[in-house]
């Protein structure tokens, strides 16, 4: 599971991660997002099953394994697009720390 693997990773490099699942941020609802040392992951979560093709600025679709496919975010921006601006805008939110030696 996703939180095995970052429970992994926090123990085996030594640092502090942290998991925030299903949160708002503004106007943007944020399935989850793993906060490391230098490094916000924004995950957006989709339902259903099938392969999800698309480009950086163009549509995103969903082909089930029957052939049949389905457009994601239909009438939305691209869910790239949309995932880009909800890591900048949780970056904004987030306190800076700053490195001491």
């Amino acid at each position: 599971s996703l939180v095995n693997i970052i429970q992994n990773w926090s123990k085996e490099k030594n640092k502090t991660t942290n998991l925030l699942l299903s949160f708002w941020v503004g106007p943007e609802e944020i399935d989850a997002a793993v906060i490391l040392p230098n490094l916000v992951v924004v995950i957006d979560l989709k339902s259903g099953s099938g392969q999800i093709q698309g480009t950086e600025n163009g549509p995103w679709k969903c082909i089930k394994e029957d052939g049949s496919n389905f457009e994601l975010n239909e009438n939305r921006q691209n869910p790239l697009l949309t995932n880009q601006c909800q890591g900048a805008r949780l970056l904004q939110r987030l306190p800076v720390q700053r490195a001491t030696h």
